[in-house]
């Protein structure tokens, strides 16, 4: 904690020489040896009173992209509470007339996360970018596209305008823009087909060029709309294989869910996506000490859900979340406790024939799923009044399937 206050406070400090930089015209050595002395023996929220207060008065002075700068140099220190930034938004309002694509799209991302300021601002922003956003490059669509998605404020009118610009120059974006407009509209949930259609086909045909960020924010983004390309799932799974040994333990989690989300409406997996999930699950044994929680759990569940359950690699996944359900259970959410036992009610590690003896792991040990099972609901009997109808059903299915008797 101490270290994070520690980096916290100096790209603080970094963002206030920027931001009296921009306001007074004054050289970025000077302004540091300004406020370097300052900060010496002062709290984080006396730094910022006192840091601020000099270019308040200066506000009135700057134009459209000095305001615009201002916020993007407090935007990049992570720094949502000032009291320079209210101040900022009231003074960009009354020209925003005069904001250039840019300048918009760089105050849109650097402010409406902030909780300094008002609901009435970011909708001015909403108004005036979409009036105009013939004018916007693709990157300064996508810009305004995430700010609002990150800031999770709905506004429909606005985002179908961005999707309609963007049909109309989709191959002027870059797979990792076309990645990021892609998880904007999923964390609004618009189902957009016409945009995620023209979206697949910008991407196909450079899915080479993506990281595994982009590989797996565009599985994910589409498989959670619902808006599973059969071909561009393939694709997606194709290029994937290549670099699989470079993905995240969240990468790998959402990439498994996506292609899982296919599985689970219905669709057979093979071709691709049935090397995609050998890969896939070889990956996720030699890294799973890196998941977190949830990542375990939505891995297993994914792997069993695609049938996948039986190879030596993935028992490894399901080794390690059996520990953790056994001996922590408190760690997971009550989803996720439904999803892990779920996998395992779907995987070889429960045996129906009590004569072949208790199922041992891959290093010869037995894992107790009774243990895992009587842990967890035990955990769940105390939570139960939080219980939606949906999970208690999935647990009642899971206990059942694993020979447990439950009373939930």
């Amino acid at each position: 904690d101490t270290l994070y206050l520690q980096v916290l406070e100096m790209a603080h400090f970094l963002g206030l020489c920027g931001a009296l930089h921009l306001a007074r015209q004054v050289p970025m050595r000077n302004c540091i040896q300004k406020v370097r002395p300052q900060l010496r023996h002062m709290s984080f929220s006396a730094q910022t009173a006192v840091q601020e207060e000099p270019l308040i008065d200066d506000l009135s002075k700057l134009g459209p992209s000095g305001l615009a700068e201002v916020a993007k140099s407090y935007g990049q220190t992570g720094v949502s509470k000032s009291h320079l930034l209210p101040l900022v938004a009231q003074r960009a309002q009354h020209i925003l007339g005069d904001f250039s694509a840019k300048d918009l799209s760089t105050l849109a991302i650097s402010l409406c996360g902030s909780e300094s300021v008002d609901s009435q601002f970011r909708g001015s922003i909403a108004k005036e970018a979409a009036s105009r956003l013939n004018m916007f490059t693709a990157h300064e669509l996508v810009n305004v596209a995430s700010a609002f998605a990150e800031a999770d404020i709905q506004n429909i009118n606005l985002f179908a305008s961005i999707a309609k610009a963007a049909i109309l120059r989709i191959n002027k974006f870059q797979p990792r823009e076309l990645a990021q407009l892609a998880v904007a509209f999923a964390k609004q949930g618009l189902q957009h087909e016409a945009l995620f259609f023209a979206i697949s086909k910008a991407a196909a045909p450079r899915l080479r060029q993506c990281g595994t960020s982009e590989l797996s924010d565009l599985a994910l983004s589409f498989a959670k709309l619902n808006l599973i390309n059969e071909q561009f799932f393939g694709q997606i799974a194709r290029a994937s294989l290549r670099s699989m040994d470079m993905f995240t333990s969240r990468e790998l989690c959402n990439l498994a869910w996506a292609f899982a989300r296919n599985k689970a409406k219905g669709s057979d997996i093979e071709g691709e996506e049935k090397d995609l999930f050998e890969a896939l699950g070889a990956t996720a044994a030699r890294k799973h000490d890196e998941f977190s929680s949830e990542g375990i759990t939505t891995v297993a569940w994914a792997i069993t859900t695609v049938g996948f359950s039986h190879r030596r690699d993935v028992h490894v996944i399901l080794d390690n979340l059996a520990d953790r359900l056994k001996t922590a259970p408190q760690r997971f959410t009550i989803e996720q406790l439904a999803n892990g036992l779920t996998a395992f009610a779907k995987s070889e590690f429960v045996r129906r024939d009590p004569q072949e003896g208790p199922l041992q792991n891959w290093g010869g040990e037995p894992i107790d799923i009774q243990g895992v099972f009587s842990s967890v609901m035990q955990f769940v009997k105390s939570q139960e009044t939080q219980l939606t109808d949906p999970e208690r059903t999935q647990f009642r299915w899971a206990c059942h399937e694993a020979g447990f008797k439950s009373s939930v």
